[in-house]
């Protein structure tokens, strides 16, 4: 939407007279260019108080500018100006009592390496990441075009758009790339922000620059379809979101709508592998609410090999993400500091790129950059959402930390906590960390970002300070500790202490933001599991569909959660478990109100594989499916298995492994906290096709070998003990069913 004005000057000389007097006590913050930053002349990104209206604001004190909305919700525009006025704009407008923020609109762009070896002739990095042992926890091994679903979890990914004509993108038996056709491509939700160059395009968002291309098949090229590459990702469907232009560069405003797009269309995951120097609260406020809409985002940690802050993968809510190398090190040109918070394979990955070719190759080719390890991350994340049902965004992000293969015992600036393991991720194996720590930014009313605020937690304190690379403001703030309960304290000059706990786990961050000058109460009670503490819960606070605050309870289960007065219903969730949500709840300031939270455990299946013989059948693939929740696992040596937590619900269970045919098991009843057994049985007899008509119904059928079957019965009922073991069982009655059925219709 655009508002276009008269011209007129006399508001904005009227305005800088004002300035010259004075201040306004109530004036909104400026974010001024850094001398690193990239910006587009002529346009601010202007944040305002709820209600305010831009038309009035910009009539009065800029009449010459055009104004375009960047989020409603947010109440947040981008302004186009004529030449020669951007600065003094940026005052003006940063002086109104109704003005939260001003800020340059910054360029980001895309973070990748050209390549400087030949092209790889495998996918080392899914090897790195445990890609297999992920994938054992889905159903079917790989999808086809008729078992991909549109009901996947979606995975937004912001970029140069993508080939969707590419077939790597086309599951097997398919010929279309639309996740509704069983492509991996979700079109519906598709869009391009930016436009392509392409000309006459299969599709809106095609890919003008090869980037996006890449950056999409690393996160769910269409995998086992007899074409090009592999993806650890691709049991989801990717919406592509053409922010990127053909050059790989993105503005703040486009990539800010890009994020509001993303959860306006269902995505759990946002990857974003683009980057830029200086902070941007338009950017920070889209993530926000990406968090506060139970959306993870990820975002590239930049390729200046130094500590330059890259946003938007520095900033808070986000998952920023170091490239490592095939020894699992931090690769060269990987940024490092304080705002690192994992590491994924990004040094010479092999993927897609369109196939009418581009600047980086046609159809394949390998890159690198932390454009690269980001798709990693993203798919991983998505990953734990289809596994998990309901799983809370923090505890995807801290399964994604805890479970990270490192050298080390906790965090460190290079690669976080580590590189992502995949296989462990999906399991819930964390590793042998010690610490863990508490991240966030700190805030004053309006949401802008607090400099000199000092956050106290145990015996180690932090100052938020100004990027010393561009001089940018952005709160943020990293304490390493180890795993407790701690009194936090936030102080900054001109406002009232805040005081808070929060509990720090090992291996993964707390994050969080922490608002000065703004009442709090807290929520204190336990989550418990029949009656006992459950560790390492999320409990969030949850006002008008949006999630306020959130804290993860200690090894005794308790939980302390500080947010602003409010009413609230606060729900509890953990890996497997059955998430739980109190009564509405009030909150006064400074009051402290006590809710417990009881789980109840997600169902499972366990049981054993066994041959003919009884012997348990190793490396069989479990399936399972109660027509809306599937997945998957993998007997071990001995032939059992069990399965992750389950739905409640009627399911279809399947084993099946090379040299045997598949056998199931229908109607199995899963419930809250039940383990349901469920023994399978291969037969290596017969097949069913090779039984006669003895039923004499004129062709042969499930009813013939079902006759063999109730013959065998009778026969058994004098079984001897045929296998020698000393006793007369199942066993052997097994042995006489499978000689029956070798007699084929001999049997009648």
């Amino acid at each position: 939407m655009f508002s276009v004005f008269g011209i007129k000057s006399r508001p904005l000389i009227a305005w800088l007279l004002v300035l010259a007097a004075g201040r306004c006590l109530f004036a909104g913050r400026e974010f001024l260019a850094g001398p690193r930053e990239q910006i587009v002349a002529g346009q601010l990104l202007v944040g305002l108080q709820p209600g305010a209206d831009i038309n009035q604001i910009l009539s009065a004190l800029v009449p010459q500018a055009t104004a375009s909305f960047i989020n409603r919700e947010r109440n947040t525009y981008l302004l186009n100006l004529p030449p020669g006025i951007q600065a003094a704009a940026s005052q003006v407008l940063a002086a109104h009592p109704l003005v939260n923020y001003v800020e340059p609109n910054r360029i980001r762009n895309t973070t990748v390496v050209p390549p400087n070896d030949a092209m790889l002739t495998q996918q080392w990095a899914l090897t790195t990441i445990q890609a297999v042992q992920a994938w054992s926890y889905f159903p079917d091994h790989y999808l086809t075009a008729s078992t991909a679903g549109a009901n996947r979890v979606k995975v937004a990914i912001l970029d140069t758009g993508a080939d969707c004509t590419h077939p790597d993108f086309m599951n097997a038996g398919g010929a279309s790339t639309d996740s509704a056709q069983g492509g991996q491509l979700d079109w519906t939700d598709s869009l391009a922000l930016t436009a392509t160059t392409i000309s006459s395009p299969a599709c809106p968002w095609e890919d003008d620059d090869g980037h996006g291309t890449h950056t999409a098949g690393i996160l769910a090229a269409a995998t086992d379809n007899a074409a090009g590459v592999a993806s650890l990702g691709f049991p989801l469907q990717l919406v592509v979101i053409k922010t990127s232009n053909a050059a790989g560069t993105a503005t703040d405003a486009v990539v800010a709508q890009g994020i509001y797009a993303a959860i306006g269309a269902g995505a759990q995951v946002v990857s974003m592998s683009l980057g830029g120097a200086g902070y941007s609260q338009t950017m920070q406020e889209a993530m926000d609410s990406a968090w506060q809409h139970n959306v993870l985002v990820v975002a590239a940690a930049g390729n200046s090999g130094d500590t330059t802050l890259i946003y938007p993968g520095a900033g808070n809510y986000v998952l920023g993400v170091a490239a490592t190398d095939d020894t699992n090190a931090r690769a060269k040109f990987s940024t490092y500091g304080n705002w690192i918070k994992i590491a994924a394979p990004g040094v010479n990955i092999l993927s897609t790129l369109p196939t009418y070719g581009s600047q980086y190759g046609t159809s394949y080719g390998t890159l690198q950059g932390t454009s690269m390890s980001t798709p990693h991350v993203a798919a991983l994340g998505g990953l734990l959402f289809a596994a998990n049902p309901g799983i809370s965004v923090a505890a995807v992000a801290q399964r994604i930390q805890q479970t990270a293969q490192s050298p080390n015992t906790g965090w460190n600036e290079y690669i976080g906590y580590g590189v992502i393991d995949a296989g462990a991720a999906l399991a819930g194996i964390p590793g042998p960390f010690t610490q863990g720590s508490l991240t966030g930014q700190v805030i004053e009313p309006n949401g802008n970002p607090v400099t000199g605020a000092v956050v106290t937690a145990g015996d180690q304190s932090y100052t938020t300070a100004v990027d010393p690379n561009t001089g940018g403001i952005n709160g943020l703030f990293r304490i390493n500790l180890n795993p407790g309960t701690y009194a936090i304290a936030v102080s900054a000059p001109g406002y009232t202490t805040v005081n808070m706990q929060g509990v720090v786990v090992a291996g993964a961050d707390t994050m969080l933001t922490v608002q000065m000058g703004v009442p709090y109460g807290e929520f204190t009670g336990v989550v418990t599991y029949n009656g006992v503490g459950v560790a390492g819960a999320v409990v969030e606070a949850v006002s008008g569909g949006l999630i306020r605050g959130a804290a993860v309870t200690n090894a005794s289960g308790s939980y302390t959660l500080s947010v602003q007065p409010g009413t609230y219903t606060l729900t509890a969730s953990a890996p497997n478990y059955i998430n739980t949500a109190s009564a509405s709840q009030s909150l006064s300031a400074n009051g402290t109100v006590t809710v417990s939270l009881a789980l109840s455990a997600l169902g499972d299946l366990a049981g054993t594989v066994t041959d003919l013989n009884g012997v348990g059948v190793a490396n069989a693939h479990i399936d399972f499916s109660n027509g809306s929740f599937s997945g998957g696992a993998v007997t071990g040596a001995g032939g059992s298995y069990s399965t992750f937590g389950l739905p409640a619900g009627t399911y279809t269970v399947t084993a099946s492994a090379p040299g045997y045919s598949s056998v199931s098991a229908t109607g199995v009843s899963v419930t809250a906290n039940t383990s349901t057994p469920v023994n399978l049985r291969f037969s290596t007899g017969v097949p069913v096709v090779s039984a006669c008509d003895i039923t004499l119904g004129s062709t042969t059928s499930v009813a013939d070998v079902q006759k063999m079957i109730d013959e065998a019965l009778g026969l058994a009922q004098a079984a001897n003990d045929l296998n020698g073991d000393g006793v007369v069982n199942v066993l052997d009655v097994q042995i006489v069913i499978d000689a029956v059925m070798n007699l084929g219709c001999s049997a009648s």
